[in-house]
């Protein structure tokens, strides 16, 4: 399994990180990564694993487990990850409130050590099922739990990517253009690098929080399936938001 995000415990420091942020410390300062970084990386939900760092040449780079190092019990990352059918499901929720809210807590979590419970990004199914014991037949729930498929954007973005609805999630900066007769989110990294574009009618965006409709640096999720495009030998990745509950923001600094 591959994580975008880590947890950092060094030296009294303990803080979630992110992989571009380690990919750049690698690059620029190689001494402070093997002195301060490997070894002290950790799943960012359970705390328990370790995780190792991986430079990749043409692909996002990620973290991943040591061998041999499990997930606590109940950890998001001991679950299976949701089908499509499964994540269909959630972004089609008739409570568009609980999709919003799923969104909002996890953009939440990531810029806080502490856990959010239930965690934003796990999928609880229960089937009922029934089970002979000896001459008895008695119901018994079976509780499985998933979590969602998720992209950071600011990882670079390939074709891989866009295959699957998943959620998308970043710190970025945002930029709004008025077209025709709908609104552009365009989204690009805090080095104004071009990421992707969101498309949203204006009665969606009627009901995006004024405070982010502005040009500004904030972090940003949404859910939803990206398409790609290409013009002028540039590729762009583009993704309509249907409802205001398909997107979420937070300030940051």
């Amino acid at each position: 399994m591959k994580f975008e995000e880590a947890l950092y415990i060094y030296n009294g420091c303990k803080k979630k990180v992110f992989i571009e942020d380690i990919s750049k410390i690698r690059n620029e300062n190689p001494a402070k990564f093997r002195d301060e970084i490997i070894g002290n990386l950790y799943c960012p939900e359970c705390h328990s694993p370790k995780l190792s760092h991986h430079q990749c040449t043409g692909k996002p780079d990620y973290f991943a487990k040591y061998k041999k190092q499990d997930h606590k019990e109940g950890c998001i990352f001991s679950y299976n990850e949701a089908s499509q059918t499964i994540v269909s499901k959630i972004l089609n929720d008739e409570n568009r409130e609980r999709l919003a809210n799923r969104l909002k807590n996890f953009l939440i979590s990531l810029h806080t050590p502490d856990k959010i419970q239930p965690h934003p990004l796990v999928y609880t199914k229960t089937n009922s099922k029934n089970i002979k014991k000896s001459t008895n037949q008695t119901n018994n729930n079976i509780v499985i739990n998933y979590y969602l498929p998720r992209k950071r954007i600011t990882n670079k973005l390939s074709p891989e990517d866009i295959k699957e609805t998943k959620i998308y999630y970043g710190d970025v900066f945002i930029k709004w253009k008025l077209l025709q007769n709908r609104y552009l989110l365009s989204i690009s990294n805090t080095k104004n690098e071009y990421i992707c574009s969101l498309f949203m009618s204006s009665n969606v965006y009627s009901y995006i929080d004024n405070k982010f409709k502005s040009d500004m640096k904030c972090s940003v999720a949404f859910f939803g399936k990206l398409t790609k495009s290409q013009k002028d030998g540039k590729i762009y990745y583009n993704i309509n938001i249907n409802h205001s509950s398909e997107i979420q923001f937070l300030e940051i600094e």
